[in-house]
């Protein structure tokens, strides 16, 4: 009535005489407006959230409750030269075995505590939070890790440091 369009889902069967000529049609029509709004908008959402992922300087990952990576992504897998599918399906105790920073964090959080705490890969040194994440019966089902990226604020503090040393030095001096 209002001259709008919406989205329709329609259905329909030929009903066929005996000479198999089609003489009347038989169907229904559904109004899927809603969902089709309620699809954009989490596309939108889904979108905007890739966004910042690539964009702001972290790294967002699961592990499931045997610690394979399910989820690996974000700006930070770039600058350490990583792609999800270089880490979806390995396991995370395999490729940091012996780094209680990150495996043994990761066993902790698969016990229910959420760990925060610092780690370095290569040049890039990360603030890591481990939180266990859990199923609709409340079941522990796996790691959610949120990297960000610190090395320009350890560099910075190392400055700073360095500052203050040569300070105190001449102040002494």
């Amino acid at each position: 009535p209002d001259n709008l369009y919406r989205w329709h889902l329609n259905r329909a069967i030929a009903i066929r005489n005996s000479n198999g000529n089609i003489t009347k049609w038989v169907g229904t029509s559904t109004d899927i407006q809603s969902q089709v709004e309620i699809k954009e908008t989490l596309l939108g959402l889904k979108q905007l959230t890739d966004s910042v992922i690539q964009d702001a300087p972290v790294l967002l990952w699961a592990v499931d409750k045997n610690g394979i990576f399910t989820y690996y992504d974000g700006k930070v897998a770039k600058i350490l030269g990583l792609k999800a599918q270089d880490r979806i399906g390995i396991s995370i105790f395999d490729l940091y075995d012996g780094r209680a920073e990150i495996a043994g964090n990761v066993r902790r959080a698969l016990q229910g505590e959420t760990v925060t705490g610092e780690s370095q890969i290569g040049n890039v040194f990360l603030e890591n939070k481990f939180s266990p994440q859990f199923d609709s019966l409340a079941n522990i089902n796996g790691v959610v890790g949120l990297s960000i990226d610190i090395t320009e604020k350890k560099r910075q503090y190392r400055e700073l440091q360095k500052f203050e040393q040569i300070f105190k030095w001449k102040l002494w001096a």
